[in-house]
């Protein structure tokens, strides 16, 4: 597997079990029926009543860097990047990571880890503030924006090396 495709992966899946410990959802969840329990402790997922991609929930996030306008305006910054690394759930990582895997690996073969790691940042960054900006009501978290910008590298290779 390429490096940064692979690093990015791993810090995804990483802050995702981190968000999972952090809403300890058996401790801590007002309508109860964790999903995985049993096997997984406090790092269960909430009720799909609760959040459907299988995760935690929206509170957690925002405590841990979602997307959230109000608390942007208040200067909190570091949310336009940590949102990019924190998901809703396992469903919605893992469509995320397939994106990253098709487009990041060949990436990284054609214009190497440092520049794909740029237009991953810069693609993550510009579409939370695209987002603090368009949806300000709406709390925020996934890597989707930066995946789109992956998509975007990719099709503008495309179009460069046409005819080649």
């Amino acid at each position: 597997m390429a490096a940064m495709p692979g690093v990015t992966f791993l810090m995804n899946m990483i802050m995702l079990f981190v968000t999972l410990g952090v809403n300890d959802c058996p401790g801590t969840s007002p309508m109860g029926g964790c999903v995985g329990e049993a096997s997984l402790g406090s790092c269960a997922f909430e009720s799909p009543r609760v959040n459907p991609f299988y995760g935690p929930r929206a509170d957690t996030l925002i405590t841990l860097g979602a997307k959230d306008t109000p608390k942007i305006l208040d200067l909190e910054l570091w949310r336009f990047i940590s949102a990019v690394y924190l998901h809703a759930g396992v469903l919605h990582l893992l469509g995320n990571m397939v994106g990253l895997l098709v487009y990041g690996v060949q990436l990284e073969r054609s214009f190497g880890g440092l520049r794909l790691a740029v237009v991953w940042f810069v693609s993550g960054f510009f579409s939370m503030l695209c987002s603090a900006v368009f949806l300000p009501n709406i709390v925020s978290v996934g890597a989707s924006g930066a995946v789109c910008g992956l998509m975007g590298c990719s099709l503008g290779e495309v179009m460069l090396n046409w005819r080649s």
